[in-house]
């Protein structure tokens, strides 16, 4: 190949590449089907960095997470402001923004962003563990706002990495999300009308974790449109207004789904978020097809510079 064939060929891939490379890590990759967004680096949702002084904060305190989809789904501390969470600007998430859900902090909404009955579900969370404890912490609940008589019309998702349900739960091994040094990335995923045997987890990769569920794996939940609950929760006892099993972590960023998204769709959030919070994983951008149809033409362009040359 002569110089000037080389240099086309150096240029056009280079062009390609850049033109059509996946998007950045600032960027959600899927909004389909998102029913709540989450983001400490985001607190009120304008798209901008976060400041204490912005809409009302003072000393850290979270009186409002404002929901980034387009459902207006917020979480407040209208239920107790006494356990309102705090935001740490420079967190212990590689310096990066959390809410620290220490100290029985919670917000809420009393709905579950229209997640009645057995609903398809897929939750990514980014968190680190404060005590280390691989206890029933309950990072995030949606179902009823009152567990006496009716605690399993819940499901719940635990930092032990278990999802709980209808009196039982569904454990995963070996891959609990309770480390107090680095930030983590969990997934639970269910499709609409599924036992609880069926769920899956993902901590830091794309595959899935080994189950070990240990009660009630063919229940299906039939749960009530009344609770969501971040940062806590509760079983038999408790209530939207007085959570028993608070997550006593810091929340980087939640998003949930209404539907079971697909393995690419995993891989592309799950980068996303890797990049985003500095996470060790192992999540990698799906290629897209214009790099793919680049790489396939390069070798023919060079073919036919070397046959002018």
């Amino acid at each position: 190949m002569t110089t000037r064939g080389r240099l086309l060929s150096v240029l056009v891939s280079g062009l390609l590449l850049t033109c059509c490379a996946p998007a950045t890590a600032d960027v959600l990759p899927v909004t389909a089907d998102l029913v709540l967004w989450l983001d400490a680096g985001d607190l009120d949702g304008d798209g901008t960095a976060e400041g204490l002084a912005e809409d009302g904060q003072t000393a850290g305190v979270v009186s409002v997470w404002k929901d980034k989809s387009v459902n207006g789904n917020d979480v407040t501390d209208a239920a107790d402001a006494a356990r309102a969470p705090i935001l740490d600007l420079a967190g212990s998430l590689n310096g990066l923004p959390v809410v620290d859900f220490s100290s029985d902090a919670y917000l809420s909404r009393a709905d579950a962003m229209g997640l009645a009955g057995n609903p398809a579900l897929t939750v990514f969370i980014v968190t680190r563990d404060n005590d280390g404890a691989v206890s029933d912490h309950r990072l995030f609940q949606i179902g009823t706002d009152d567990g006496s008589g009716s605690g399993g019309l819940v499901t719940a998702l635990s930092n032990d990495s278990s999802w709980r349900y209808n009196n039982g739960n569904h454990v995963f091994a070996n891959d609990k999300l309770d480390s107090t040094t680095e930030g983590l990335i969990g997934i639970w995923r269910t499709d609409a009308g599924q036992n609880y045997g069926a769920t899956e987890f993902f901590k830091n990769s794309s595959t899935p974790a080994v189950a070990t569920g240990t009660g009630n794996e063919t229940n299906v939940v039939n749960m009530p449109d009344e609770a969501t609950i971040i940062g806590g929760g509760y079983y038999t006892a408790g209530s939207l207004s007085n959570p028993t099993n608070n997550s006593n972590a810091d929340i980087a960023e939640l998003l949930v789904y209404s539907s079971e998204l697909g393995a690419d769709d995993l891989e592309a959030v799950g980068y996303y978020l890797q990049e985003k919070w500095a996470v060790n994983s192992t999540f990698v951008p799906e290629p897209s097809s214009a790099i793919l149809l680049a790489a396939a033409l390069i070798p023919a362009l060079v073919r036919r510079r070397r046959g002018a040359a």
